[in-house]
C-alpha cells in the first residue's frame, strides 16, 4: 500500500485491525489505476478512449462528447437515433455538426471567480448569473458584454451534493443538492414514509458514458470492486460502463460491507453478465489470500493456488497416514507436470489405496501388507520420509497403514525410530517369495490380502 493510499482512505489510512484492506490494497497495480484516472478523493473511474480492452472510442460527430458504448456501432446512442429519423446516408451524417448535447456532467458558471454549476451546457451562466442577464437592464447585452459589465461578480458555491454517491455541486442553498437530485428529491418526497437521510446513502449517482462512481461504497469494497475489474481487464475480458453502473449502484442500495456478504447475486437483482462478473471476483478475492503452504495441508486442493485449473480431492483415501503421504508426492511433483489441467490422482479407481504412477507422475509402485504381520512393505522405489516426519501440525506420524476394510490402528506394532528396508514391513519380517507375486492394482480382480502389488 503506497502512501497515496493511505492518506486518501478516512481515518488518516487504514485501520491497525484491518490486514485485508491492506493485503488487497497491496495487490492493486498502480498502472491500471492510472489508466482509470483513478483518484482516492474523488472515486469516480473515467474510462480510457485508446485501450487494447476497456478502451471507448470517442463518438466521431462533430461536437458530439459521449462515447461510444457498443463497439459494434458506428455512433454514441444518441447519434444513431437522429442518425435513423433524418434519413441521410451516413457519410453525409457525420460531417453534420451536433447543435445540443445532453448527459455530458456538470460544468462551472464562465462568470469569474464564480463557483456555481452552469443550468445548462449551452447557455454557460449559473441561475443567479442567468437571472441578472435575463430580468434586468443587462438583457440587451450579448454574453461577452455581460460578462465584462462591472456589476457582474461571481458568486460563492453551494458545497458539494450531499447524496453518497455524487461527485457535482449544488445548486440550491435551501436543498444542497445538484440539480438532478433535486429533481428526484421531489418525485422521491412524495412517496410514503419517505427517509431522506437513506435515500442519500442509497441513490444513483449522475455520470456520463464514461464515468462510474464508486462513492458511498465502503473502503475495502472500494478496493475488492477495483482488483477485480484489474483481474478482468488482465484476462482480456471486456467491461462496459452500462453493466458495471448498475452493478454498483445495486451493492450501494443493499448497503453491502464486502463482497464476500452477496451470497446470491441474481436473488439481488443482478444481471447474468453481473452474476458471472461476481463469482469472478470473490473467486480472485479469495486466492489473492491462500498460499500454496496453507492449501497442502488440506484434504481438497484448489489447483489455481499452484498455477492449475481444477481441483483435486484426496477425501477418498480413508487411511490418514497414506493420504498424507499422497500430498506430499503430488505437491513435490507438481513443478516438473506437463499439463496445466490436472484432475484428481484417484480417478475412478474403487480401490483409493492403490497408486499408479502414471495418476501421480511419480515414482509410486507399491503398497502393500506384510503376509504374517499385516504391516505396511515398502517399496523399493516409494519415498519413506514421509513415515518419520512431523505431520504439518507437529504430531507424529502413526508407522502402521490400515488394511482395507479394517479399523484404523488395528494392528498394535509401534514404528521403529528408522524406516524400515525396501520389501521388509515395520518389524523387520521379510515377505516370501509367493508375497512377492506381480499383480497389477489396475486389473479387475482384487489382491488377497498380504500379496504385494506392483504398478509399472
Amino acid at each position: 500500500m503506497t502512501a497515496v493510499h493511505a492518506a486518501a482512505l478516512p481515518g488518516n489510512g487504514v485501520s491497525a485491525g484491518d490486514e485485508r484492506l491492506r493485503g488487497i490494497l497491496r495487490a492493486l497495480d498502480e498502472d491500471f489505476l492510472v489508466v482509470l484516472g483513478w483518484d482516492w478523493e474523488r472515486r469516480v473511474i473515467m474510462w480510457p478512449r485508446q485501450h487494447p480492452v476497456i478502451g471507448l472510442p470517442d463518438c466521431p460527430v462533430p461536437g458530439c462528447p459521449l462515447a461510444i458504448t457498443v463497439l459494434t456501432r458506428p455512433m454514441c446512442g444518441g447519434c444513431m437515433e437522429r442518425w435513423r429519423g433524418c434519413g441521410l446516408p451516413l457519410e453525409e451524417f457525420l460531417l453534420v455538426p451536433k447543435e445540443t448535447s445532453r448527459g455530458v456532467g456538470q460544468g462551472p458558471c464562465v462568470v469569474a471567480g464564480c463557483g456555481r454549476p452552469r443550468v445548462t451546457v449551452a447557455g454557460g451562466l449559473c441561475q443567479a448569473h442567468r437571472v441578472q442577464h435575463t430580468s434586468t437592464g443587462l438583457r440587451t447585452l450579448s454574453l461577452e458584454e455581460f460578462l465584462a459589465h462591472p456589476s457582474v461578480v461571481g458568486h460563492a458555491g453551494f458545497g458539494p451534493c450531499e447524496v453518497a454517491a455524487c461527485y457535482l455541486k449544488g445548486v440550491s442553498g435551501k436543498d444542497p443538492y445538484c440539480k438532478a437530485h433535486l429533481h428526484r428529491l421531489y418525485r422521491a418526497r412524495t412517496a410514503p414514509g419517505f427517509d431522506e437521510a437513506h435515500w442519500r446513502r442509497t441513490d444513483k449517482a449522475i455520470c456520463n458514458t464514461r464515468e462510474v462512481s464508486l462513492r458511498g461504497l465502503p473502503d475495502r469494497l472500494v478496493a475488492e470492486l477495483l482488483y477485480g475489474l484489474s483481474i478482468r481487464t488482465r484476462e482480456g475480458f471486456k467491461s462496459r460502463p452500462e453493466c458495471l453502473r448498475p452493478l454498483y449502484d445495486r451493492l450501494r442500495a443493499h448497503q453491502v460491507q464486502e463482497l464476500e456478504e452477496v451470497k446470491d447475486p441474481a436473488a439481488h437483482g443482478h444481471s447474468r453478465e453481473q452474476v458471472t462478473m461476481i463469482r469472478a471476483w470473490q473467486r480472485a478475492l479469495r486466492l489473492l489470500s491462500m498460499t500454496p503452504e496453507a492449501e497442502r495441508v488440506k484434504d481438497v486442493w484448489d489447483m489455481a493456488v499452484f498455477g492449475y485449473t481444477g481441483h483435486i480431492s484426496f477425501a477418498p483415501v480413508l487411511q490418514e497416514p497414506l493420504r498424507e503421504a499422497m500430498k506430499i508426492w503430488v505437491y513435490d511433483d507438481l513443478p516438473g507436470a506437463g499439463t496445466r489441467t490436472l484432475s484428481s490422482p484417484l480417478g475412478r479407481s474403487s480401490r483409493p489405496w492403490a497408486c499408479s504412477r502414471r495418476a501421480f507422475g511419480c515414482s509410486v509402485r507399491t503398497v502393500a501388507r506384510c503376509p504374517r504381520h499385516g504391516d505396511a512393505v515398502t517399496s523399493s522405489r516409494s519415498p519413506t520420509a514421509w513415515a518419520t516426519s512431523p505431520r504439518p501440525d507437529g504430531s507424529a506420524r502413526p508407522g502402521v497403514w490400515p488394511s482395507p476394510g479394517s479399523s484404523a490402528g488395528s494392528c498394535s506394532a509401534s514404528a521403529p525410530s528408522v524406516s524400515p528396508r525396501p520389501g521388509n514391513c515395520w518389524k523387520g519380517c521379510q515377505p516370501t517369495s509367493r508375497s512377492r507375486r506381480k499383480t497389477c492394482p489396475t486389473s479387475r480382480r482384487t489382491p488377497r490380502p498380504g500379496v504385494i502389488s506392483r504398478t509399472r
